[in-house]
This record gives C-alpha cells, structure tokens and sequence, in this order.
C-alpha cells in the first residue's frame, strides 16, 4: 500500500513538473516578449543570470524584469527597472557600474554624457568573449514618478 501510495504520488509530481515546462516554453515563445518576477519559471529561463544577479542597492520597489528569447530573428535580451531613492542615485550608479566591471565588462567610449537638464546618464558595456552588450541608464521614471529609474539591459 505505501509503494502504491509513493508512486502515485511520484507520478503526480511529475506530471506536474511537466506540465510547468511545458507551459514555461510555451509563455515564452508565444509573446516573444515577456513580463515577469523573481520566482517565476519565466524569470529563470528568460532572464539572464547577469541580470538576474544585478545589485539592488538604494532601491525603492521590487524590480520589474522583462525580456524575450530572440524568436522572430531578433537577439535574446534581459532588462530589469527599478525606482531609486533620490539621495542614493550617484551609489546606485557607481555600484552598477563596479558590478559590471566585476564581470569583466569594459565600457565602450562612445557612452553618452550625462544630461545636466534631466539628470538622466547611460552608458554601454561590451562583454569580453561574446557575452553580448549592457546599456544601463539612470533617469527619471515613467509617468509622473519623481524619483530616478535604474534600467539594465542586456542584449546577448
């Protein structure tokens, strides 16, 4: 009775384990874009790992992560958002930036200026041995939001 039991059981759990790949591969070929949140299986099958591990220092919210697979003949990309406090917008540029440097990115010297009038920076990234490139901008924030926006994409 207890082996019955165990492997309907082991059974059940398989199918349901299944059934989320499945529905994981579908959600992310169907839209070729996509919306998602830490803990989703979306989140970890779409979005990459340099992403995924990005420092959230001085941030005000939970990131927002959005990406696509690259069907449709573009490239695969990653991108996180996420609303900063004010005061801590020059720490969470310069953390950003060791981050990917940590990676082994190197900044491409064509990185834009910083915009006086709207306190808005860029920069962009190119990864060494073909990892891609990441354009992170610091900004303010859709909408009426006041306080600055991180964005980090990741084009591999």
């Amino acid at each position: 009775m207890r082996i019955t039991t165990s492997l309907t059981l082991s059974v059940v759990v398989m199918a349901a384990l299944a059934g989320t790949v499945i529905a994981t591969a579908i959600a992310l070929l169907w839209n070729d874009e996509f919306d998602t949140r830490r803990g989703w299986p979306t989140y970890y099958a779409g979005i990459s790992g340099l992403v995924r591990a990005a420092p959230l220092v001085g941030t005000t919210a939970a990131p927002q992560y959005t990406g696509s697979v690259g069907a449709r003949g573009r490239a695969p990309w990653s991108e996180l958002s996420v609303p900063t406090a004010g005061a801590q917008a020059e720490t969470v540029w310069r953390v950003t930036q060791g981050y990917l440097r940590q990676q082994g990115f190197i900044e491409m010297p064509v990185a834009e200026p910083a915009n006086p009038g709207t306190g808005t920076r860029a920069a962009t990234y190119l990864a060494p041995r073909g990892g891609g490139i990441v354009r992170i901008r610091l900004g303010p924030g859709e909408g009426m939001s006041a306080s600055p926006q991180l964005q980090m994409l990741h084009i591999r």
